[in-house]
């Protein structure tokens, strides 16, 4: 049978039509979706990456990107890194994070932090869900999480998962410039002034909290991940405080739940680094919050954390390398980012 020019065209016209239609919704999703961070964008910044560029990939919870500062990294070591991390990401989170990022990256270290040795849930609160499954690329991975996710929903209500835009459809009215650009210079953390004045908290728990047994079990996938890529993996945990007695007993089950984790992984010969008592926190001026460190908290512990993996690992500066120079000009960008946030909250030189 015979096509006729008529027919061709025709469809020709359809396929240019559904092409743009497509195109129209994969751009209103990317302006409508929600960004973490106001712009940070943890998880769909971290496509932008060059393929096989980072040294040290960083995983977890708000913890890991408040707590850890890749251009620092940078600055004092030339090492590349990024934070890989989303609002209360979970063990099960970080497994699937680290299987895509592996796709794209080969890091030689991973640093995890640990706070969410407390949950064996796939998610603590749905919203934080889903900054992972909106933006992760593999349909495998994404379609893993939400059946795990939501086992006894049906189609209709796990399809926003699936096709975000049915979910942000409405938010036009909120958005702002970061819905358009988001920079590459912050590398997935967070840098926050704020001052939230604390006291020295009260002695840690010599107690031992339980951890969940799925929490076991998908680090242990990790740790697998690890192994048969040849990356070191390091198990990390950020300094909090009691909130002046307000928080105390969440204080302790953390701590106790350090103490476990502590035990856990001298038993998998994994390193374990606490840093409640292992850095020079000033607890007046280094949070943001009474669980969250600040940008001079954060700079500390980023100092204690590169120089640490400096002295154990062989993971030599790029500053020199031609390859790299983009590092560096998103260096400089942070730091002018940096001057900037200084002028409007009023900090001096030293607190940049």
């Amino acid at each position: 049978m015979k096509i006729t020019a008529k027919v061709r065209n025709g469809f020709i016209e359809l396929l240019v039509f559904f092409i743009g239609i497509c195109s129209l919704l994969f751009v209103s999703n990317e302006v409508l979706r929600k960004k973490e961070g106001k712009g940070v964008d943890m998880v769909r910044s971290f496509y932008r990456l060059e393929p096989e560029s980072i040294d040290v990939l960083v995983l977890g919870s708000s913890h890991a990107y408040y707590g850890f500062q890749p251009n620092q990294l940078w600055e004092e070591h030339g090492i590349t890194s990024y934070v890989l991390g989303s609002p209360s990401q979970t063990m099960i989170c970080s497994y699937y994070l680290l299987k895509e990022a592996l796709k794209y990256q080969k890091p030689k270290v991973v640093l995890l932090e640990g706070y969410y040795f407390r949950s064996g849930e796939v998610f603590v609160f749905e919203e934080r869900l889903r900054p992972v499954t909106d933006n992760i690329r593999t349909f495998e991975y994404k379609r893993d999480l939400i059946e795990m996710a939501f086992p006894d929903a049906g189609w209709k209500e796990k399809l926003p998962y699936y096709v975000p835009f049915l979910l942000y459809h409405s938010r036009w009215k909120e958005i702002k410039k970061y819905d358009f650009i988001q920079p590459d210079y912050y590398k997935g953390a967070l840098v926050r002034f704020g001052e939230s004045p604390h006291e020295t908290p009260a002695p840690p728990s010599e107690e031992l909290e339980e951890i969940p047994e799925t929490a076991i079990e998908y680090f242990e996938k990790i740790q697998d991940l690890c192994r048969d890529n040849n990356i070191e993996l390091v198990v990390f945990k950020t300094p909090i405080t009691d909130a002046n007695g307000d928080e105390l007993e969440w204080y302790l089950e953390t701590t106790g739940l350090n103490n476990s984790v502590a035990v856990y992984l001298d038993k998998q010969n994994i390193p374990f680094l606490p840093m409640q008592n292992d850095i020079d926190i000033d607890y007046a001026h280094d949070f943001n919050d009474y669980g969250h460190l600040n940008f001079t908290g954060q700079k500390k512990a980023t100092e204690y954390l590169g120089n640490w993996l400096t002295a154990h690992y062989d993971l030599p500066s790029h500053k020199e390398d031609p390859a790299y120079r983009s590092w560096e000009k998103d260096h400089e960008d942070f730091l002018q980012f940096l001057q900037e946030r200084r002028k409007l909250v009023g900090l001096d030189d030293s607190d940049v």
